[in-house]
């Protein structure tokens, strides 16, 4: 947000919670999603839309370290990333955690060119022998309509679209995950979990997946922590890189198994909690180890 020539505001600004819902937590509008995954926005009693917001500074440098955690900066152009593979620049990885065997890959999205990653990661998932998708980003219809589908490698696969929202508490969040979780305990196969830059949904997806089949605190955290290396270069070890681990991937299993301590807690007992609280059956988290 800026001023013109006259001192008037120009621009636009854009408002988020990290991993939430900023309309629906502020009182402004709620979110209704449709069976076919759109969306619309209902305004509370008492809002008239457009509405005015006004901010107000609580405390002088009071989000100076926040600001920091998001000083990021990644481009979409290739010759930017000449230290990484076309795999690392697609955020393009298998997932090696304790108890996995093999069959989970996560991934950018394979045919959404808005990043400049798509071709890379659809090769990858070529290469990989991946058979099924869990499509975290994408409603059937805005999918299909994408020109870059039709003749991808990703066109082949067992798609399972969810056009699912950044926020993991909500429960439209949670009955996605749950819907695309049942598909993979019924599919067998190779899987690639996705949404577009592969790094917050996805990373989440991956997360809990990796703590169900056992693996450590650690082992979540650096497989999280490898998609800021690739978009960001952000260091293992580095400041910025435990800022960024704590605020995200900790905080948000924390709040999903509603435990006190990431690294200390069973996160294979706490998956399994979670799986079942969003409408998992035992049966189907059984499938869905076996099958990973």
């Amino acid at each position: 947000m800026g001023k013109d020539a006259a001192g008037n505001p120009a621009g636009s600004i854009s408002l988020a919670i990290n991993m939430g819902n900023f309309t629906e937590t502020y009182g402004i509008a709620k979110k209704t999603t449709n069976p076919d995954k759109t969306w619309f926005w209902t305004a509370f009693d008492g809002v008239e839309i457009p509405f005015k917001i006004t901010f107000i500074m609580a405390e002088k440098g009071g989000y100076l370290s926040q600001f920091l955690l998001k000083d990021l900066t990644r481009t979409n152009n290739r010759n930017d990333y000449k230290t990484l593979t076309d795999k690392e620049f697609a955020n393009f990885r298998q997932v090696t955690t304790t108890g996995m065997h093999g069959k989970l890959y996560r991934s950018s999205h394979p045919v959404n060119p808005e990043i400049g990653r798509n071709t890379q990661a659809d090769a990858a998932c070529k290469a990989a022998g991946v058979t099924v998708a869990i499509n975290l980003a994408d409603s059937q219809f805005v999918l299909e309509g994408r020109p870059e589908y039709a003749n991808s490698y990703y066109s082949t696969l067992k798609v399972k679209c969810l056009g699912l929202g950044v926020d993991f508490e909500a429960d439209d969040f949670k009955k996605g995950l749950a819907e695309g979780l049942k598909f993979m305990a019924k599919n067998p196969g190779v899987y690639v979990v996705h949404c577009n830059e592969g790094k917050d949904r996805a990373g989440f997806t991956s997360a809990v997946l990796e703590c169900l089949m056992g693996a450590s605190a650690k082992e979540v955290l650096e497989d999280y922590m490898v998609t800021y290396h690739n978009y960001y270069g952000v260091e293992k070890g580095s400041e910025k890189y435990n800022a960024i681990a704590s605020s995200n991937i900790v905080k948000s299993i924390q709040k999903a198994f509603n435990i006190n301590d990431f690294y200390s807690a069973d996160l294979q007992k706490g998956a399994e909690n979670y799986l079942l609280s969003i409408g998992l059956t035992k049966q189907e988290i059984s499938d869905l180890k076996a099958n990973l």
